[in-house]
């Protein structure tokens, strides 16, 4: 798998040190292309809307919106952001520090990607949930303050704050969700209360309270994963226990209860968001993984790979020792599966260094690329490129 540097042709094979980033800055302007304008004033709406769905984020928001009256209201439309969401680049956002650029890792034309988005998250900013290229950020300098973000156009949209009565309970993490059906983006979060976790939800730009969302029909182990981070695929809001996995409906917002893959209970278990749908990726050994993707219809688990990379331990050990000299002992090191690009590609993190691994699952291709240092912390998020 190459990896490919914006502004350099030239594919690059295995160890990748530079990432790229859009450079284009210059905004259009209706007095700097009258002519222009008037032709493309000439064009079917139909077309102008294909044109402008073919720019990136940055370019629609810094440049195309303030040409004309009409290109800011076609890019406003629901229609024009339902389908830029919908054509929009799915990759992986990697954050170590809230001081630094973050990664953003893709797959386009079958290549894979890495580049960093020009925003830098505040030191007091916690990452929870992504969803459709909005981040769901919370200000810890601000008690309980939730607040969405697009990182590409760096429009923030601060959500209501929580009832005064529930000032005193013990918040643990929330996500954030997109209702396909009636088109809302809804955020939950859950709460300790009364010897109880209990879930509340929020239909952003919409509600201006938290409402409850019922959880006593929950199990007593279901319901104690409420406690856990978090992890969307469209439509839903999952949480894990060691048994359990309980899952949230954005649409009807209903609670479902149900079982890890069988026989695989106290093994090691990464869950991953493939967009549409779940996956559990379940260690049997050190390089060995079981992947499985849950059924909604069913609430039951279909085996979908087996990764094998016992062979490639020493490739791996090598390379890790290659970029991170003696801070990080090759035989000490970790794969912990992070993230799928296209359900074609899935991304381990070696920890605790800077490497990643790209394994093909259908090629059983293996590469790398390299973070920026050497860190226990980097985080992990499914993430779209969109407006």
């Amino acid at each position: 798998m190459a990896i490919k540097e914006e502004g350099n042709s030239k594919m690059k094979w295995g160890k990748c040190n530079n990432v790229y980033t859009n450079t284009r800055t210059r905004p259009y302007y209706s007095r700097r292309c009258k002519s222009s304008l008037t032709k493309f004033d000439s064009l079917p709406d139909e077309l102008v809307f294909e044109i402008l769905l073919l720019l990136s984020p940055k370019d629609i928001h810094n440049g195309a919106r303030l040409v004309c009256k009409k290109w800011y209201e076609t890019v406003h439309t629901r229609i024009f952001r339902y389908e830029h969401i919908r054509r929009s680049t799915v990759g992986i956002l990697i954050l170590k520090s809230y001081c630094e650029y973050p990664f953003f890792v893709a797959m386009r034309e079958g290549r894979v990607e890495v580049s960093k988005l020009r925003y830098k998250f505040g030191i007091e900013s916690t990452v929870w949930s992504s969803c459709n290229g909005l981040i769901l950020d919370f200000d810890s300098k601000k008690r309980k303050a939730l607040y969405t973000l697009n990182p590409a156009t760096k429009r923030r949209f601060n959500l209501p704050p929580f009832p005064s009565q529930w000032e005193d309970h013990n918040y643990y993490y929330s996500g954030i969700a997109y209702a396909e059906a009636s088109m809302e983006y809804k955020v939950v979060r859950t709460y300790y209360s009364c010897s109880k976790r209990n879930c509340v939800i929020l239909t952003v730009g919409v509600d201006e309270c938290w409402r409850s969302v019922d959880a006593e029909h929950l199990s007593d182990a279901a319901r104690k994963s409420l406690r856990d981070i978090p992890l969307t695929t469209d439509g839903f809001v999952h949480w894990f226990g060691r048994n359990d996995v309980v899952t949230l409906n954005v649409e009807t917002e209903f609670l479902t209860e149900n079982t890890v893959p069988r026989g695989y209970g106290e093994g090691l278990k990464y869950y991953l968001s493939m967009g549409s749908s779940l996956t559990s990726v379940v260690a049997c050994s050190e390089f060995s993984w079981e992947v499985f993707e849950l059924i909604r219809e069913t609430g039951g688990w279909r085996k979908m790979h087996t990764i094998d990379l016992e062979r490639q331990r020493c490739k791996i050990e090598r390379f890790v020792g290659e970029c991170c000299g003696t801070l990080v002992r090759p035989s000490n090191i970790v794969l912990k599966p992070r993230g799928w690009l296209n359900e074609e590609v899935l991304v381990f993190h070696v920890f605790p260094s800077r490497v990643c691994v790209l394994y093909g699952v259908g090629t059983r291709e293996t590469d790398f690329f390299e973070l920026d240092s050497d860190s226990y912390y980097y985080c992990f998020e499914v993430h779209r490129n969109r407006f």
